[in-house]
């Protein structure tokens, strides 16, 4: 049986809290699972159980940072437009900065050849 490739294996994966808009044009935060492959996209689905993500960030791609907009929040920003994801709790947001640091830190090396 073949095993599926690597780049496919979520590298990490939980639930988070995303801002968005919602009908009436003001801010919201949803409940989203987020999945982080090891092919350096992290993808968003409005729950578990779904197969096709409501959306995915090329993490090469942007900056990650600490985001104000509330407790436990970070913000990934890709051409111009910054997504932000929120935690339970300031040990769950260090969990996911640590390892989305580690992410952009590896696609980097791999962009620039300075990899293993």
């Amino acid at each position: 049986m073949a095993e599926a490739g690597r780049e496919e294996w979520p590298a990490k994966s939980g639930y988070m809290l995303k801002m968005g808009n919602n009908a009436l044009g003001s801010l919201d935060w949803k409940k989203r699972w987020v999945d982080v492959r090891a092919n350096g996209v992290l993808y968003y689905y409005k729950n578990r159980a779904d197969t096709s993500p409501a959306g995915r960030i090329i993490l090469k791609d942007c900056t990650v940072k600490a985001g104000n907009q509330r407790a436990h929040c970070i913000g990934l920003t890709i051409q111009g437009r910054t997504y932000y994801f929120a935690t339970e709790t300031k040990a769950e947001l260090d969990q996911w900065m640590r390892h989305l640091d580690k992410e952009l830190a590896s696609k980097l090396e791999e962009v620039s050849g300075t990899g293993d």
